[in-house]
């Protein structure tokens, strides 16, 4: 092994948790030694008071939760790393790692210093990087430029993200709008080395996340955590693509606004109000965006910094 490739391979895997999600971590490292017995990388595992058993892994103990984006911050403090590859508990291995495909994904972002190379995604790259087959990027603006899905990230880029009192979610939507003024860049891969399903949702078992350790032979305990029934998720399902449909929309109407194209905007701010017909907010975006592009972005602006606010104080009144 060189010094280029030594480096590399000193890279953390740091799996993001806390004590509350501990049951998750026997089923998770099951399958992760599974499907990855030849993992280059050394692993963490990330939480507050708790240790796992496994020589295999470190425990990093944070101690006190903080809140999800305070609590990942001190994680990565104590790691002291330039690059880190992120994984959350949930995430359920389906089938072999291809490592050397990974080893190499993850050089040529290192090389190039990007904020984030986007190892798996349900949302593929939207345009190709012509140099680098296999390759493609988020640009600002790109829905869920930000992600928690599996990803390689610089960690003072992936620090600029964090700010008091986000959720996961939140760090997503939130995260996303602040990276359009970073100079970083955000890469993804097309045909992913790893593949997983989120196991968890809303905090219980999906039915494939238990079908994924049946499978596997890995036992679940169901007295440390619900599961949706078959006929509870479908009804969740249900739920979702509506949500999910609005989201894209307003995204679409408002990009479409602050690029100019305002009979694009204005057509994709119906399809929303036929979703939320009373939606304050979509009104207002319209009107402000047909006024003037420059003012919409100054009023998104404005909204997020509002919002950073208002986490900061909340979490500074939970911490009394």
């Amino acid at each position: 092994m060189d010094i280029h490739q030594k480096k590399l391979s000193q890279v953390p895997l740091l799996v993001v948790s806390c004590d509350r999600y501990s049951d998750l971590w026997k089923p998770f490292f099951t399958l992760f030694w599974k499907y990855w017995p030849d993992c280059p990388f050394p692993v963490f595992l990330g939480s507050n008071h708790v240790v796992y058993d496994d020589p295999r892994i470190r425990t990093i103990q944070i101690g006190k939760d903080r809140g999800w984006s305070s609590n990942l911050n001190r994680m990565l403090g104590l790691l002291d790393t330039e690059y880190v590859l992120l994984f959350l508990e949930d995430f359920l291995l389906e089938e072999p790692v291809i490592s050397q495909r990974l080893f190499e994904a993850i050089a040529l972002a290192i090389d190039h210093h990007v904020g984030c190379l986007r190892i798996y995604s349900i949302l593929p790259p939207p345009r190709p990087l012509g140099s680098l087959p296999g390759i493609g990027y988020f640009a600002a603006g790109d829905e869920y430029r930000v992600t928690l899905q599996v990803s390689l990230w610089n960690v003072i880029t992936l620090r600029k993200l964090l700010h008091p009192g986000m959720t996961p979610w939140q760090f997503e939507l939130m995260g996303t709008q602040l990276s359009e003024t970073f100079d970083e860049e955000f890469w993804g891969l097309y045909d992913p080395p790893i593949r997983y399903d989120h196991g968890i949702e809303k905090g219980k078992w999906k039915p494939k996340g238990l079908a994924i350790c049946a499978e596997a032979g890995v036992n679940v305990d169901l007295s440390k955590r619900e599961a949706y029934s078959d006929e509870e998720w479908k009804q969740y399902e249900t739920c979702v693509p509506a949500d999910s449909r609005l989201r894209h929309l307003r995204m679409d109407m408002i990009n479409a606004l602050r690029r100019g194209q305002r009979k694009n905007g204005v057509s994709l701010a119906i399809s929303c109000l036929c979703y939320r017909p009373w939606a304050l907010e979509i009104y207002g975006a319209m009107i402000v965006g047909l006024i003037s592009p420059t003012c919409l972005n100054r009023l998104r602006q404005y909204y997020l910094n509002a919002k950073l606010k208002w986490l900061r104080f909340q979490q500074w009144r939970a911490a009394g």
